[in-house]
């Protein structure tokens, strides 16, 4: 059945609300408190349209998936916009209840039957790693990373439903149409996405179930070589240690997809979040030293501490800040 649409096109939105024609299908599946119904545009296109409900709430994660594919389309229209993630057709604010209309290809990979087939398998992990470096290059962390929100239509994957995600860096705000998962911890970052998509990795390679970072750890020693080196670091506890997307597509021996030479682009967005890593690292460090020198003051204070001591304390200080900061410009400037 085909309807019109009333839609603030995406790139165009100073021409206020448009005519946009949908063959909707049928299908309609509820991601509470999102409604999706899914469709063809006039160009054969796949399509959902997302409703939000009548509460305060779902209209906030309606707005926030629209800011966060605003933002993609954005950062990744310098060259041809990824078939790997889905794309902002439009969104009408004012309707009741407000609605978005984005792309849509294939089908959940919670729907598919796992394992696998070996010739599916490689072109899916292919795909979800160039995910992450496409979601790392935009600043944004999606949260949500999963069989459900991966969708493959037999010839690549897209990830979809970015009503979640959070710019790197910010907090993560409590999710209440999401009870049985555990509240974020801190400021929203990259690995986040890394971890997630790696339990999602972990699953597709061994058709283990397993969603807890930690026996996917603990297992991951029993797994193949190939599976080892992939995901080796990916479920470390401690976000800085787990590879970021580049390192990733090296291991899968994948070029980097925003260069066309092949080579690794060092983006804006990178030079920041290296800067931002540095500067939680040396905070981090502060924090043990005043840890350990609370624990030990009684000690150190009972013993005489010469002037030349003293003098060699400051100087070692001095030069450490010194050294922190160098790195810190570096990895803001190179």
């Amino acid at each position: 059945m085909t309807e019109q649409l009333q839609l603030i096109l995406a790139g165009d939105f100073g021409r206020g609300l448009q005519t946009y024609d949908i063959e909707f299908d049928g299908r309609r599946r509820l991601d509470p408190p999102l409604l999706s119904r899914f469709g063809r545009n006039r160009v054969n296109e796949p399509v959902a349209l997302r409703s939000a409900g009548p509460d305060p709430a779902s209209v906030a994660l309606l707005r926030r998936e629209v800011d966060a594919l605003t933002r993609l389309r954005g950062r990744l229209t310098e060259r041809r916009y990824p078939t790997q993630l889905t794309r902002l057709i439009g969104h009408n604010p004012d309707h009741e209840p407000p609605y978005l209309l984005r792309t849509n290809r294939g089908e959940p990979l919670s729907r598919l039957d796992l394992p696998l087939p070996a010739g599916v398998l490689g072109p899916v992990v292919d795909d979800l790693v160039r995910i992450l470096r496409y979601l790392a290059v935009s600043g944004l962390v999606h949260r949500r990373i999963g069989l459900s929100t991966l969708n493959w239509d037999g010839e690549g994957l897209q990830l979809v439903d970015f009503e979640h995600a959070v710019l790197s860096g910010l907090p993560a705000p409590a999710c209440p149409c999401c009870p049985d998962r555990p509240p974020a911890q801190g400021a929203a970052r990259r690995q986040d996405d890394v971890l997630d998509a790696g339990l999602v990795l972990y699953r597709l390679f061994t058709n283990e179930d397993v969603t807890d970072p930690a026996e996917a750890r603990r297992r991951l020693d029993l797994q193949d070589v190939v599976v080892r080196d992939l995901l080796n670091g990916v479920f470390d506890p401690d976000r800085a240690r787990r590879p970021d997307p580049l390192a990733l597509l090296r291991r899968r021996k994948l070029p980097d997809p925003l260069s066309g030479t092949g080579r690794p682009v060092a983006t804006l967005a990178d030079r920041e979040t290296r800067g931002v890593e540095a500067f939680e690292r040396l905070r981090a460090e502060q924090r043990a030293f005043a840890a350990w020198y609370q624990h030990n003051a009684h000690v150190l204070l009972k013993e005489p501490v010469s002037p030349s001591r003293v003098t060699a304390i400051v100087w070692t200080s001095v030069v450490a800040l010194v050294v922190v900061g160098v790195i810190v410009w570096g990895a803001l400037t190179s």
